[in-house]
């Protein structure tokens, strides 16, 4: 019998050879989607990531958000499985870091997680259940199963990489909502909605 670690894997591998990353205009779709959504329009701090391939590019969100005088927060990895965030604007700086991401510098201001209102989360694919799948290291499902951590989390991908269910293990947490070029998805009832 197949696990669900395996089924991951494969399915990992199949994302990422078979279908396209997102272009300019479905990037800039969903950045349309999300700037216009009220929960993020109202957040004093947004945590972004910076986009590896196929996640929609979030420049012009984050670009948005700070001429709204939010602080922009952006993850950094710190050991083995281990995330945090640190503030930095929407151009930088930024340096090279794990995985070959760009992340802030570690001398930037770490934010802490009870500070973030919104989480806009990346993910290789994501279900219409909002559980995701990553790229197997887990730092998205213990920042959001931290108890820390009470914004709204928001799944970010193009439809291309949303499928009606994805396998998952024990650890594995779902996002509020999810919002693509088309959709915007509530899944999970958070305080406000």
């Amino acid at each position: 019998m197949v696990t669900a670690s395996e089924s991951k894997a494969a399915l990992r591998n199949r994302f990422r050879r078979e279908i396209p990353p997102p272009d300019r205009t479905v990037s800039g779709s969903i950045s349309e989607r999300l700037t216009g959504m009220e929960t993020l329009r109202s957040a004093r701090t947004v945590a972004l990531f910076c986009a590896a391939q196929p996640e929609p590019d979030l420049t012009a969100v984050a670009v948005e958000i700070e001429s709204r005088g939010a602080r922009l927060a952006w993850p950094r990895v710190t050991g083995e499985g281990q995330m945090e965030f640190r503030a930095a604007k929407a151009s930088g700086p930024f340096v090279a870091g794990a995985f070959g991401l760009r992340e802030p510098a570690p001398a930037a201001e770490l934010v802490p997680l009870a500070e973030i209102d919104v989480l806009l989360v990346p993910g290789l694919a994501f279900d219409l259940a909002g559980y995701r799948l990553g790229r197997g290291k887990g730092f998205y499902d213990r920042v959001l199963g931290d108890a820390g951590f009470r914004g709204v989390s928001v799944g970010v991908a193009a439809d291309a990489f949303v499928v009606d269910e994805l396998p998952r293990e024990a650890w594995d947490r779902p996002v509020h909502r999810l919002v693509t070029e088309t959709r915007d998805l509530r899944i999970r009832k958070q305080q406000g909605d």
